[in-house]
C-alpha cells in the first residue's frame, strides 16, 4: 500500500516499514535484520488514515523545490529546510512501565516488551540538548507509558523547571489520585499543566477501554490537581 521509514524498537535504528490495509485497519509493519519483524496498529480506520492524508502538508502543500532526501533527516537536521516549524512543544517518553493495561493503548503491541527507562541523568541531557535549540521549545511534555511510575519523576519536572521549560505531564491519574502529597511535590518542583486521560463520565466505558472502573478515580485526580493549583486539560 505504501513504503515508509521507521526505526527498530530494540537498537533504534531506521529501518523501511510499509503500510497495509487489514480489516479494514492500517498496519506498520517493519524488520530489522537484527531483532526480526514487529507489526502494529498505525491507523484503526481506513477511511480516517485516507481524510488525513488530504492534509499531509508536503504531499499537497509543501515547497516542490524542497529536496526528498536531506542529508541525515531526521537524526541530524534538527530543523533542516524540509521542515516547516521548529519544535513548539518537546516530548519526552520517560518510561515504558504503566499501572494499567488499556485495550486500546498503542503500547499494547510486540513492542510494549522493550525496557524503555532512560535514567535521570540521561533525560537532563536532553534537555540541555533542547535548551541549546534555536528557537529553545517553550514548553515540555513528559509522557510514556505512565511517568508517575517512576519515583524521581518530581526531581525532573523540577530540572526542566530550573531550566525554564513549561512542563506539562500526561498521566492517567491513578497516582495523582491515590496521593495529593504527589501532587503537592509535582506543583512544588514547577509542574504546571497535567494532561489527564479522561474518557467519559461513564464507567461502563472505561471498563470497556482501561480494563476497570476509573471515574472515581479521575475525579478525586482534578480535585487534587485542583488543590494545589495546577493546571489541568483533560485528553482521550
Amino acid at each position: 500500500m505504501k513504503k515508509t521509514k521507521s526505526i527498530c524498537p530494540v537498537c533504534q535504528k531506521k529501518i523501511d516499514a510499509e503500510l497495509t490495509e487489514v480489516n479494514g485497519r492500517i498496519l506498520i509493519t517493519k524488520t530489522c535484520k537484527e531483532h526480526g519483524t514487529f507489526s502494529a496498529t498505525h491507523w484503526e480506520s481506513i477511511e480516517v488514515f485516507n481524510f488525513a492524508e488530504k492534509f499531509d502538508y508536503f504531499k499537497y502543500f509543501g515547497d516542490a523545490n524542497a529536496p526528498k532526501n536531506p542529508e541525515g533527516c531526521p537524526y541530524i537536521c534538527v530543523s533542516c529546510k524540509n521542515h516547516v516549524s521548529s519544535t513548539v512543544i518537546g516530548v519526552i517518553d520517560v518510561t515504558k512501565r504503566c499501572d494499567l493495561r488499556c485495550t486500546i493503548c498503542f503500547s499494547s503491541f510486540d513492542e510494549h516488551e522493550v525496557n524503555y527507562e532512560p535514567s535521570k541523568e540521561k533525560i537532563v541531557e536532553m534537555l540541555k540538548f533542547l535548551c541549546k535549540r534555536k528557537p529553545k521549545p517553550p514548553a515540555l511534555l513528559f509522557s510514556g507509558g505512565e511517568p508517575l511510575q517512576r519515583k524521581d519523576m518530581p526531581e525532573i519536572i523540577g530540572a526542566a523547571h530550573k531550566l525554564r521549560f513549561m512542563t506539562i505531564l500526561a498521566t492517567n491519574g491513578v497516582r495523582l489520585a491515590e496521593s495529593p502529597e504527589l501532587a503537592e511535590k509535582l506543583k512544588r518542583n514547577g509542574l504546571n499543566i497535567v494532561y489527564l486521560q479522561f474518557d467519559s463520565f461513564h464507567d461502563k466505558f472505561y471498563e470497556k477501554i482501561r480494563g476497570r472502573k476509573l471515574l472515581k478515580t479521575k475525579m478525586q485526580a482534578i480535585e487534587n490537581c485542583r488543590k494545589y493549583d495546577i493546571e489541568i486539560i483533560l485528553v482521550n
